[in-house]
């Protein structure tokens, strides 16, 4: 199974247990899929992270709510999709990579319209 299929099916089961009553294995569900989740998603990433933080807050665990936190905000501040945090350690901006489609098609499809207007 995909490792996004695979962290996905986690996020879910996670929740799932949650909301019946089971902190312990959500977090446990939870921690598995933060682990297998792709880097090339990172917006689904956060989603997890942001999961994992609520859990932990509710269960008391404030420290690890707090450090997911800041690494949240971090992966926002990477990847420009908050303002300015505050002064703290910068990290230089990521890109979201672009999976399953080969570099050379990339670069084809930004010729092609360029070769049609040369036409």
């Amino acid at each position: 199974m995909h490792s996004l299929q695979t962290s996905l099916y986690l996020l879910l089961l996670a929740e799932s247990e949650q909301r019946l009553g089971h902190p312990e294995a959500a977090l446990q569900h939870l921690e598995q899929a933060r682990v297998i989740a792709p880097e090339d998603n990172p917006r689904f990433y956060s989603r997890i992270l942001q999961a994992l933080r609520s859990l932990y807050f509710q269960q008391g665990q404030y420290l690890q709510a707090f450090q997911l936190k800041q690494y949240q905000q971090s992966l926002a501040q990477q990847y420009g999709w908050g303002g300015f945090i505050g002064a703290g350690r910068l990290q230089p901006r990521q890109r979201i990579r672009l999976v399953g489609l080969p570099t050379n098609l990339i670069g084809a499809q930004r010729l092609a319209p360029l070769e049609e207007e040369n036409r």
